[in-house]
């Protein structure tokens, strides 16, 4: 869907399709065979997940021919997606999703999806580089910069509230999670710098796996709440 405007891209225009690697034909042939695959595959797995994951396939389907180009639903529709993959993962092992996870995650997919925006736009703004994204003509720099203040500080408070909430305290036993939040925030936080600041954002998990800060903090929080949850601190 997004092959012309992808090669144009300086990142993107080295993706399979974009960079001719695979042809679009090829990729069509492709997508059917995996959503056979994908059909016959639902048929071994309880209703529920069946719906979770087909809802996320229409979703992707409204998502590429429309949602991505109207301003406010196109970062919706991502964290929607965010949430369906949880409520699919919560529906396969037959484990209730906590309401503050779902909040937490859709406002951490919101805040990962304006940022992504936002560097698009700086990128977009220097006379070298064409608008790659439609929509980002919606959008400004004081516009995503408010949405991220937003989102930021909504994953902060329900992470915290999630950590304490009766039925977090109930199945791990302890109100200690609560002391994870501080590396929650810094997560937040060194990824706006390194957006703001380092000009990066574009690619998140690249961001995830090169800046050192952030995978020491990444580990240092599997550590903790391995260590709460085992009762060994």
């Amino acid at each position: 869907m997004d092959v012309e405007l992808d090669k144009v891209h300086p990142v993107k225009k080295f993706r399979p399709i974009a960079s001719g690697k695979i042809s679009s034909r090829n990729a069509l042939i492709m997508a059917f065979v995996l959503i056979l695959i994908l059909g016959a595959a639902l048929t071994c797995f309880r209703s529920g997940f069946a719906v979770a994951v087909l809802s996320y396939f229409v979703l992707n389907i409204f998502y590429s021919f429309s949602f991505k180009h109207i301003v406010l639903l196109d970062i919706f529709s991502i964290a929607a997606g965010f949430m369906l993959r949880v409520v699919a993962g919560g529906l396969i092992i037959d484990v209730a999703i906590s309401s503050w996870l779902l909040l937490t995650t859709m406002f951490i997919s919101l805040f990962l999806a304006v940022i992504k925006r936002q560097s698009e736009l700086k990128l977009n703004n220097e006379d070298t580089n064409p608008v790659t994204r439609k929509v980002l003509s919606l959008y400004s720099m004081d516009f995503t910069n408010q949405i991220a203040t937003v989102t930021a500080s909504g994953v902060i408070i329900c992470y915290a509230i999630y950590t304490v909430s009766a039925r977090t305290v109930s199945i791990f036993g302890t109100e200690n999670l609560i002391y994870t939040t501080p590396f929650v925030v810094f997560g937040i936080f060194r990824y706006m710098y390194l957006v703001y600041i380092s000009n990066k954002g574009e690619n998140t998990t690249e961001i995830m796996l090169t800046d050192l800060p952030m995978i020491l903090n990444i580990l240092l929080y599997i550590l903790i709440v391995t260590l709460i949850i085992y009762k060994i601190i």
